[in-house]
């Protein structure tokens, strides 16, 4: 008779150890611009009622976190996706902060962005396919370029944010016969490369 009791007993430690949590990591957070400050973790522990040796493993375990982001991951972003009711982390590559890329590739992300928004209206790319000249293009230009695509769990792709935001100014440079060998995007800058250069 003791068994629900006690699952339930687990569950509210895991939702509160949960909520301590995202408490720290919100508090971290505040450390943005303040990096010539010292964060009191000991008081923030003792406020969220850690003990001294629980505090110390949290400490271990968001260093350890931090090591592994900049290690295994300094390339790549988590992503959780859900299929058939299953949960997976997968793996998603960055895009650098400086892009490289020749006209030919340019034109075809102003092309996928173009059929995306105004042909498709949203429908996904099968990649797989590779039916169509363009299909043809975009396979190549995403083993070039990952992170100008973003995929769901039905093997259709689709162009990100960054991509979206290129195709969209390519477009209007295009429209308005505006040259130009770099477009600034937020915080990548993206060199445009004559064929052959």
């Amino acid at each position: 008779m003791s068994k629900p009791s006690l699952i339930k007993k687990d569950l509210k430690s895991i939702t509160n150890f949960n909520v301590a949590l995202n408490k720290i990591f919100d508090a971290l957070a505040e450390f943005k611009g303040h990096y010539d400050k010292k964060f009191n973790a000991s008081r923030l522990f003792e406020l969220l009622d850690f003990s001294k040796a629980e505090s110390n493993q949290l400490i271990e375990l968001i260093l350890k976190i931090q090591t592994i982001f900049k290690t295994v991951f300094n390339e790549y972003e988590l992503e959780k996706k859900t299929i058939n009711n299953i949960a997976y982390f997968i793996a998603k590559k960055t895009a650098p902060t400086t892009i490289e890329i020749n006209r030919q590739d340019a034109d075809i992300v102003n092309d996928m962005v173009y059929m995306f928004k105004y042909v498709e209206r949203g429908k996904g790319f099968n990649l797989d396919e590779g039916t169509t000249k363009l299909l043809e293009k975009l396979k190549k230009l995403y083993l070039e370029y990952p992170y100008f695509f973003q995929k769901n769990g039905n093997n259709l792709y689709y162009p990100s944010q960054l991509s979206q935001k290129l195709g969209d100014l390519l477009f209007t440079y295009k429209k308005n016969n505006k040259t130009f060998e770099e477009i600034q995007i937020e915080d990548y800058k993206i060199i445009i490369k004559n064929d052959g250069s």
